[in-house]
């Protein structure tokens, strides 16, 4: 965070554009502040439909969340929908003075997507580290308001969609170290794709039962291994069709796929369209490779 962590100066900043011409619509507001006494009490029951996240730099406040407390330190932030049942505030008694956080609010239910799915993977209570790419562009958020950066409804949309997407990033594909159980198996599914008839043969290479292995990669990886297996096989061939001639039923078989209608109803069921429908549609763009 560098020397944003030192500043002396807190400020509020609030973005709303008003003109005619077409334009991002999201209003947002963003902020620093240190609380350090119990008058910093926020009752969410009956507040404004919006979005709160709040990202604690160092000290401790609280949070009480359907009737359950927490106690939020650095390194820690809670993101939160109004109106509910929730409280957040500073407890003289129980929280570490002062309580030095980054928050930003914003309005927009378009955006509701990103709420849904980062607090369903981590619930309302959310790990993220000073350095994360999340914060960081949150950062830079506030820094851009607070020199005066922020003049057009754009550069505020770019900064504040930057920011979602970098929390959807390190909220849903964290970087972490896996147990030696999901680097072997993840090893496996990347080297043997075309080969694994199924979780139970993985399973059984690595020694241990299918429910066991289903259980601790999707809880490391975010993905059950089927799901993880057919990303790969999905991934191959969409690098295969954009890039060569080969039949339907041939790539097919090279990914792993039993059959050319089973790999057809899975590439429609995932890709929204058949494997000639999605060659077709690449076939004037020269790719060099395609990720999904």
């Amino acid at each position: 965070m560098g020397d944003f962590l030192i500043l002396d100066t807190l400020g509020n900043y609030g973005f709303h554009f008003y003109s005619a011409f077409p334009q991002p619509t999201t209003t947002f507001t963003v902020g620093v502040e240190k609380r350090s006494s119990a008058d910093y009490y926020l009752d969410n029951r009956s507040r404004t439909p919006a979005f709160l996240f709040q990202y604690t730099l160092s000290g401790t406040g609280t949070v009480i969340l359907n009737g359950k407390r927490h106690t939020v330190s650095g390194g820690q932030a809670f993101f939160l929908r109004f109106p509910e049942d929730s409280v957040y505030c500073f407890d003289e008694a129980e929280n570490e003075a002062p309580w030095h956080f980054i928050w930003i609010l914003y309005t927009d239910k378009a955006n509701e997507s990103y709420y849904s799915a980062i607090t369903q993977r981590t619930g309302n209570i959310l790990e993220l580290a000073e350095n994360s790419r999340s914060i960081t562009a949150l950062t830079e958020l506030y820094r851009a308001a607070r020199e005066d950066r922020i003049r057009t409804p754009f550069d505020a949309q770019s900064l504040f969609t930057q920011f979602l997407c970098m929390l959807c990033n390190d909220c849903m594909y964290p970087e972490t170290k896996h147990s030696a159980l999901v680097q072997n198996a993840l090893r496996i599914l990347e080297e043997e794709y075309a080969d694994l008839d199924g979780i139970d043969r993985l399973s059984r290479k690595l020694g241990v039962t299918h429910s066991h292995l289903t259980r601790v990669f999707t809880a490391e990886t975010g993905s059950t291994p089927l799901a993880y297996l057919t990303r790969i096989r999905l991934q191959q061939a969409v690098n295969l069709l954009s890039r060569t001639n080969d039949p339907v039923e041939e790539i097919a078989r090279r990914c792993g796929f039993s059959c050319g209608n089973y790999f057809a109803k899975t590439f429609r069921k995932h890709m929204g369209l058949s494997p000639l429908a999605y060659r077709n549609s690449t076939s004037n763009i020269a790719y060099e490779n395609i990720r999904i």
